[in-house]
This record gives structure tokens, sequence and C-alpha cells, in this order.
């Protein structure tokens, strides 16, 4: 039989222990899938006549609130000094909890992509790092890269003062990332390959912006991944197009004319659209015009810009893709890949004319 007094104490006893427990970190580590790290990739040449890649965007998948890392009450396994000493009952990272942790990732992350797939001999344009020239880079790639977050796990140790108690506001730990990338061809107007890639990284030294960089290096383990992977580089790492042999240069291109009609031209514009072509890269277009048998087209250099491929497309919607020839200076280029003969070589003269004649300008798209 238990007196008043004994079970006074036993009150008092259950209030202090739920004290203690409530003030303490009851975080449990949270579980990470097993991944194989890649070593870094040593840096390949990058041959001036591949297809060129971009990257388009990085998005998360992951809505506002998911917990992304624990900071567990035992992380002796994740460095640091008294471990997530202060933390109290369940801890976690947030995502969209703000800058304070992650940093600016997408635009870091953007780096990250662009440095390892050049180091794995990919054609990569568009560098973040360039203050002007980023965008019309990404303009003109063949392939845009589309990146989308699909899972992030993580576990962090926020160190404390060994003496003092006090935070140091350095952290480290372990990232894994599940990444979806997207390849997209500006030629074909269509996705050509879609595949899953993931990364791991660990760091148990403590740094002010731990949390940020590792974050980071897991993702570079996941683009590492993707640039390994197979199919990626049967698509970007193809060799250099083949080109017809010139008869003659550019300079001295014989250009025969064509039969003009009588008709006005408004009665024969069947036969003058049927020699005009749209030539596109990216996100740009502009006109093209057949003007050999063989079906070289002739366009204005600053429509292509540095591109070694680009979509050719006539009436009726039939498309094709065309190879760089020749540059003859900054104002026209000429490109291979017409499958169109003589009669579709755009009517022209090759006489000067006097007096004042009506004229028509000709463009594409119609």
């Amino acid at each position: 039989m238990v007196g008043p007094n004994m079970r006074g104490i036993s009150s008092a006893c259950v209030i202090v222990l739920a004290i203690v427990v409530g003030g303490c970190n009851t975080t449990s580590p949270m579980r990470i899938p097993q991944v194989r790290v890649l070593p870094h990739s040593q840096p390949i040449d990058v041959h001036r006549e591949q297809p060129t890649v971009a990257l388009s965007k990085i998005v998360a998948n992951l809505r506002r609130g998911t917990a992304i890392a624990h900071f567990p009450a035992f992380g002796s396994n994740l460095g640091g000094t008294l471990c997530n000493h202060r933390h109290l009952g369940e801890s976690r990272l947030e995502w969209g909890s703000g800058s304070r942790y992650l940093g600016d990732w997408n635009s870091e992350l953007g780096e990250v992509f662009h440095d390892v797939l050049s180091s794995n001999g990919v054609n990569v344009v568009g560098n973040p790092k360039d203050l002007f020239e980023k965008e019309k880079g990404e303009t003109n790639a063949e392939y845009l890269i589309g990146a989308r977050i699909l899972d992030v796990k993580g576990n962090f140790c926020e160190s404390y003062h060994w003496l003092h108690g006090i935070s140091l506001d350095e952290y480290s730990g372990e990232f894994y990332a599940k990444i979806e990338w997207t390849v997209f061809s500006s030629l074909a107007k269509s996705e050509v390959l879609k595949v899953r890639t993931e990364g791991y990284y660990l760091d148990k030294k403590p740094k002010r912006e731990g949390i940020a960089t590792v974050f980071v290096e897991a993702f570079a383990q996941a683009a590492e991944a993707f640039a390994a992977n197979e199919k990626f580089r049967k698509i970007v790492l193809q060799g250099p197009p083949e080109r017809p042999e010139p008869s003659e240069s550019f300079a001295l291109l014989e250009l025969n004319g064509v039969t003009l009609s009588r008709l006005p031209i408004e009665k024969n514009m069947s036969r003058v659209l049927n020699g005009v072509a749209t030539v596109r890269i990216g996100g740009g277009h502009g006109s093209g015009f057949v003007i050999t048998k063989d079906g070289l087209l002739l366009t204005n250099a600053h429509v292509v810009g540095k591109a070694k491929r680009v979509a050719i497309r006539f009436l009726p919607a039939s498309r094709w893709t065309g190879r760089f020839f020749e540059k003859a200076s900054r104002a026209t280029s000429r490109w291979s890949g017409s499958p169109y003969g003589p009669n579709f070589r755009c009517p022209f003269a090759l006489k000067r004319f006097r007096g004042s004649i009506r004229s028509m300008r000709l463009a594409a798209p119609y």
C-alpha cells in the first residue's frame, strides 16, 4: 500500500522525467539510399563539331515543407563536436525554409552542370559565368537539358563549442539527391531522352556553408552519372558531320539562273515558294534559299551563329536536318542537306535591271 507522500513523489518524478525528455533532441537519422559514388572525371577535350548542349532549367519537384534533412540526436558519425547539442524535439530541415542553409542553390547547380558536362567532353554552351553571351549560347543550342529534383534526403550535425556549449554555426553531414534529366532536341522539337540518376556526398568537416556545399556536391555526383549515361553520350558525342567536297571556293560559286516565268509573280508563287526554306536552330529562325542543283541552301550567317546543324523546313511541312558546309563571311553561309533538286531552286535572274520594276520580298516562315 502506497501512502500519500509516496504518490506525490511518484507524480513529481513523472513530471520531471517528462520535462527532461521534452527538452531533448528526439530526432532519429533519416534513411539514406545506397548510391555508388563515381570518381570525378578527368577533363576531356571537346570537339567543336559536336552538337551543342545547354541547360534549360533546374526545377524542384518538392513541396514546400517537405523534410529534406534531419538533425539527429546521435550524429557522431557525421563529424563535428557536441553534435546538435541544443536541438529540441524533432529537429529537421524543410524544403523552402529560405536561403540560410542552401543559399542560391539554383545558380550554383547551373555552374556545376556546366563544369561537370564540359569535363566529360560535352560541348556545353551558355556558360553561367558569362555575363553577356550566356543567353545567346542557349538560343543556338542543338540540345536543351532540363533537370528535375525528385528527392532529397540528408542528415546533418550542427557543431557546438566543446567548453561553452554555444553554436559555432558550422555544419557537417550527408545528402542524397535523385535527379530526372530530360534531353530536348531543338531541331526535332521533341524529347529524345529521359533518364534518372542519383548522387550522394558526405563531408565530416564542419563548415559555415556546410549544408549548401554537401547539397551541391550530391547534385554534382548525379550530374556525373548523367554524363556517363551511354544513351546520352551517344547523342552528344557524335563525330563531325560529313561535308560535301566543294568543286570550287565559295567566292567562285557559279549560280546558274533559272528560266524566268513570264507570268506575274502572284500566279507563279508556288514555284517561287518551293525554293524558300525556314532555317531554325534553338529558339531562332530565318530564311534560306535553294541555289544549286544538289540542294545547297544560302542563308545569313547570323541566322545560324556557331551552330553546325540546323533544322530545314520546306512547304508543305517537310523537315530535314542541314549540316554546315562553308561560311564565306559574316554575311552568308551555305548549308547542305536539302533533298530537293533543280525543280526546287528559287528562281532568280543573273542580270541587272534598269528602270523601275515591281519587287517582292520573300522570307520564311510563311
